[in-house]
């Protein structure tokens, strides 16, 4: 009851606020309880649903007691356990038919169709992998928080391909035809990376502790910050920040996007929820 409470509030909040009043800027639509230390919530490509990433203990616990969710757009915890026996599942990403998830020091195949787990990838010295992203020829990609840099995954091999400073506590990923983004959370930074070199450059810093990100179907992304709030960040560098519980305390985890719908959908690892923002009813 107190965290409903609590998430009710923050909804109020959020809706009367100035950025959310904008035409074309997402506001508040529903919370869901029930989840265990979500961290990550991805919508699969062509899918009308999500999956969502539960800890369900400790961030870097190799308990096997990590899971994940299928959750309805518009609110419903379709399937709690879908896919069980992971230990602490935060960033993930689908491509041909199978969903990568990243799991401490390595990476998880789930079959799509099934949640069956077919496969595992360790990443040698990992520390604390974190999100997922696939380019469109299949590499894989996964961001370590810890050992600050980005780790490449070819032919079943990982490799510590990216890192340096620029990369310190390295996190949320998105694989685009022509670079790889990457968030970092203490430079608050937007870095765009070379596939071919791992040279980075900064698109955009300052922002906060930066998680999730996503593109926006009208253009720029979407970004979470971990102490609380949304962001969109427009392709000419415009920030727009349209909900915020930093005051009250509440984080803003990995988010996943449904660009049929405008749906937003957020992690929120402090309140075992997730938090739904769309366009407003016209």
């Amino acid at each position: 009851m107190f965290v409903r409470a609590i998430l009710s509030t923050l909804a109020i909040s959020l809706a009367a606020s100035p950025a959310a009043a904008q035409d074309e800027t997402p506001v508040h639509k529903w919370n869901v309880v029930g989840f265990s230390n979500p961290e990550s919530v991805y919508v699969p490509e062509g899918w009308d649903r999500a999956v969502v990433s539960s800890i369900s203990g400790e961030a870097l616990e190799k308990d096997g007691d990590g899971f994940l969710s299928l959750l309805t757009l518009d609110g419903e915890i379709e399937t709690l356990r879908w896919v069980e026996g992971l230990n602490a599942p935060k960033g993930m990403r689908a491509h041909d038919g199978v969903l990568y998830v990243a799991d401490i020091d390595e990476v998880v195949s789930i079959d799509l169709e099934s949640g069956e787990i077919i496969g595992r990838v360790t990443a040698s010295g990992a520390e604390f992998l974190n999100d997922v992203a696939v380019a469109e020829d299949g590499t894989i990609y996964v961001s370590d928080m810890l050992r600050g840099g980005v780790y490449r995954i070819e032919s079943g091999e990982a490799e510590f391909w990216a890192s340096g400073d620029i990369f310190t506590r390295a996190n949320g990923l998105l694989a685009e035809p022509d670079r790889l983004l990457v968030l970092t959370i203490r430079a608050g930074a937007v870095l765009s990376v070379d596939y071919e070199t791992g040279d980075a450059s900064v698109l955009a810093d300052g922002l906060g502790a930066l998680d999730g990100i996503e593109k926006a179907r009208e253009g720029g992304y979407f970004l979470s910050d971990i102490s609380g709030a949304l962001h969109h960040l427009s392709d000419d560098g415009a920030v727009i920040t349209f909900a915020d519980s930093r005051e009250a305390g509440i984080g803003a985890n990995d988010l996943g996007y449904h660009a049929a719908t405008g749906t937003i959908l957020l992690a929120r690892y402090g309140m075992n929820a997730v938090s739904a923002y769309g366009p407003p009813e016209e």
